[in-house]
């Protein structure tokens, strides 16, 4: 007898959405700050937001998780060695899981916020220029 078992790959989708709340929550950071000059400012926060969206969007359905780690068993689990972790007594696989995704997720956003920052400082550019005409047009 076969079965066939079909598995809906939602990692990908997941790190995009991830990766769009980070550069949401950049963006809205910078306008209602706009004491910021540079990206570099924005660093220590920068990890803060990088924890709470990678947690946010990691699974918390247990056929998801299973799932995904099934299909990227190889990538998470690098993700999950790179943090230090590794296949522990104390957790529970599916608690090692959700934690390698987490970690694979957490590394994706890393790497793109290294591209957000040409972004982030354009922003504030264009910030800065657009509060420098209104004075300008306020005193003249």
């Amino acid at each position: 007898m076969k079965r066939r078992i079909e598995i809906e790959d939602t990692l990908l989708e997941r790190v995009g959405d991830a990766k769009d709340q980070l550069k949401l929550a950049a963006a809205e950071y910078v306008h209602e700050h706009r004491e910021v000059r540079d990206s570099n400012e924005l660093f220590d926060l920068m990890e803060n937001w990088i924890a709470d969206i990678a947690e946010s969007a990691t699974p918390r359905y247990i056929d998801e998780v299973d799932g995904i780690y099934y299909l990227h068993t190889t990538e998470l689990d690098e993700a999950a060695m790179d943090a230090g972790y590794a296949i522990d007594q104390a957790m529970t696989p599916q608690e090692y899981r959700r934690t390698a995704i987490y970690f694979f997720i957490k590394n994706q956003l890393r790497g793109h916020w290294s591209f957000l920052t040409g972004y982030v400082d354009a922003t504030i550019r264009y910030l800065n220029e657009e509060y420098m005409s209104e004075i300008a047009e306020a005193g003249g």
